[in-house]
């Protein structure tokens, strides 16, 4: 199977009601071929490899939902703070211009929460960052920001922190749990765009962008813009493609957002930055990408950069493309749905595979203990192999300011 082919990942139920307008990243759901899922694993059975055991999933597990809030809609409205927009209940009453220029045709499908940072704190009983908001000495502001699905509140601390907004010591605290430091130690500044990097489009040598930049597969040069950042990301998608991507010359695209900091460590070494509370590991640790411009840059804000890989070559690499019940066992195992440490219980596919390509779940949801997928693919790199085919196809960074 040609390893570029698009995935075929099945249509997820209807939101509600909204006009979606289609994209070049996302085909029509009725033109991709339905996955046939069974109880036997994609790959062959290797001779003398146990079969794979269906997990079993607690029932204290089931009401586990990365976007659960600890408080309610009407607690915020009865507790004096503004009201937010939430996928589950839109908005009470006309939606007001701050939070309005967040939504597009995209927002219940990928938007969990758009409001005020201190409306979205209150909700997630995260009260001492309330208060910090207030405080003259911090620089944390009461603005509106978005929470995409399936992430989390705390989600948004590491921008917040990267944008000097946030003190190190509660950033380690809510994000890190226990105020440890990650695995790797990122610098506490923000990186500063390239000074060679300007308002138009051109091509640099990496290692004039980043003076610290080890070659390994990464290419030797690089187009580079610098621009200005939307939060309407359908507005946004449609730049990018129309004047920075139509200069590419075509091909099949994979994107990826990135911290500015995370994005001068991996040109460095491009491997994955891992930590006790990663939050993009539905199929463990990796590199994630995704063909879906639309979906990634819901996870963009300034001091981000956004990477463009275009027709990674994986022809030599084992992909595995999961079937239901593995893909639905994997998942449940990372977003820590399944406690089950049944012998054989992973598939040993996901042990050897340098890709995995498979849907991202829908939005969790506390009456199904078991993940469903959604209509967006993720491609993840999950083996040194896998990481360098995917960085020697980087084509692009365009910074957001």
């Amino acid at each position: 199977m040609d390893p570029r082919e698009s995935f075929p990942f099945p249509a997820a139920a209807s939101s509600p009601a909204t006009s979606i307008s289609p994209t070049d990243s996302i085909p029509s759901i009725s033109s991709i071929p339905s996955l046939t899922y069974s109880t036997s694993s994609s790959a062959s059975i290797v001779p003398g490899t146990p079969p794979f055991t269906t997990p079993i999933i607690q029932e204290n597990m089931a009401s586990d939902n990365r976007n659960k809030l600890a408080r309610t809609m009407g607690q915020l409205a009865e507790a004096g703070f503004r009201p937010v927009w939430s996928r589950e209940h839109g908005y009470p009453g006309t939606i007001p211009e701050d939070i309005g220029e967040y939504i597009d045709s995209n927002s219940y499908r990928f938007d969990e929460l758009i409001g005020p940072l201190s409306s979205i704190f209150w909700l997630a009983g995260l009260d001492e960052l309330v208060d910090a908001i207030n405080d003259p000495a911090i620089a944390l502001e009461d603005e509106v920001r978005l929470i995409p699905t399936n992430v989390g509140v705390r989600w948004i601390l590491e921008h917040l922190f990267e944008e000097d907004k946030l003190p190190a010591s509660m950033y380690d605290r809510y994000f890190f749990g226990y105020n440890q430091p990650p695995v790797v130690v990122m610098p506490v500044r923000p990186d500063p765009i390239p000074l060679q990097v300007g308002y138009q489009y051109a091509c640099h040598r990496l290692e004039e962008l980043f003076p610290a930049n080890r070659p390994q597969r990464l290419p030797q040069e690089i187009s580079a813009i610098r621009v200005k950042g939307d939060n309407n990301k359908d507005r946004l998608a449609t730049k990018i493609r129309k004047d920075y991507l139509s200069k590419l010359g075509g091909g099949s695209f994979l994107y990826r957002v990135s911290t500015r900091a995370a994005l001068a460590a991996m040109m460095a070494f491009f491997t994955p930055v891992i930590h006790n509370s990663s939050l993009d590991n539905e199929l463990g640790p990796g590199i994630y990408t995704s063909d879906c411009l639309e979906w990634v840059l819901k996870f963009a804000s300034v001091n981000n950069a956004l990477l463009v890989f275009r027709d990674p070559d994986f022809r030599n690499l084992d992909i595995w493309r999961p079937p239901m019940p593995e893909w639905q066992h994997i998942i449940a195992t990372w977003t820590r749905k399944s406690l089950s440490n049944a012998p054989n219980s992973i598939p040993q596919e996901w042990k050897t595979a340098d890709i995995i390509q498979a849907p991202i779940s829908q939005p969790a949801s506390s009456k199904n203990c078991l993940p469903e997928p959604g209509e967006v693919s993720q491609t993840v790199a999950v083996s040194y192999a896998g990481c360098g085919a995917l960085s020697a196809s980087l084509a692009m960074i365009i910074w957001f300011e």
